[in-house]
């Protein structure tokens, strides 16, 4: 299981790194440098979250008691956060290669930035409405 998380760390920071350098960042790369973000957090914290999966004793650890619910919650955020930016990034590309006059049409009235945040903040709001459940419980 580390290996695999250690695995996960090195491939999405070589891509952060890959996206990073694109010297025109288009829609479809800023959301796949956010899902990278996304994903690269999402194994750190289930990393974190691994000792008491394995049975190891931390129970004796106050704060790692008192963190762990907070560290659940978090990875359960990251998780949906992952999938509905995978989400976006196919409705984006289905826009862009089956509707392309009307997606540069968007692109170039809107703006990337734009769009970039229709894709976005509505993914983090549903993601943190999904995830209270898990605050709560």
């Amino acid at each position: 299981m580390t290996g695999v998380c250690i695995l996960g760390i090195l491939g999405n920071l070589t891509s952060l790194i890959v996206l990073r350098k694109m010297k025109t960042p288009s829609l479809f790369y800023r959301l796949l440098f956010c899902l990278c973000v996304a994903d690269l957090l999402h194994v750190f914290f289930n990393l974190l979250e691994t000792p008491p999966a394995l049975g190891l004793q931390v129970g004796q650890y106050l704060v790692y008691t008192l963190v762990y619910p907070y560290l659940h919650c978090t990875s359960h955020f990251l998780t949906t956060v992952s999938v509905l930016l995978i989400m976006s990034i196919v409705l984006e590309r289905f826009q862009a290669a089956c509707r392309p006059t009307q997606y540069l049409h968007r692109v170039r009235r809107f703006g990337q930035g734009h769009l970039f945040r229709q894709y976005f903040i509505p993914t983090l709001i549903l993601s943190a409405v999904l995830s209270i459940p898990k605050v709560i419980y």
